[in-house]
């Protein structure tokens, strides 16, 4: 019996790190920086020249920089499988991620009053420049 108990705790360890690293792969995956590429805001939609210089920098080590014009403001990022949250003092930004690109929708609604959304493409990617 003390085998037994011996190689399930073993089995359950392995398993625990393997999800581990499945979500570190899945994190290194989305790092990077994002440049804002289209948005809609106030019922309007945005041109790329009305949302130049709007970036958001994914680091390696959960680190989230979102730049606006000449803003620049630190927080935390973490994912799941769809979605990335974007941590600033003590608001949550949710996105959803696809292929190169991460959408925003509802961006900062509480803190402006309206709904704004925002789609970033990873720098460097056709996305960025169709």
């Amino acid at each position: 019996m003390k085998r037994y108990s011996t190689i399930l705790i073993i089995i359950i360890s392995l398993l625990f790190c393997m999800g581990c690293s499945i979500n570190e792969k899945r994190d290194e995956a989305l790092v990077g920086k994002y440049i804002a590429i289209s948005g809609k805001a106030f019922g309007l939609n945005l041109s790329r020249d009305e949302i130049t210089g709007f970036t958001i920098e994914l680091g390696v080590d959960g680190q989230a920089i979102m730049v606006a014009e000449d803003i620049r403001v630190e927080g935390k990022w973490f994912n799941d499988d769809t979605t990335v949250t974007v941590k600033i003092d003590k608001i949550n930004m949710v996105g959803t991620i696809s292929e190169d690109t991460i959408i925003f929708e509802g961006f900062l609604k509480d803190q402006v009053g309206a709904s704004i959304d925002l789609q970033f493409a990873r720098e460097g990617t056709d996305v960025v420049y169709p």
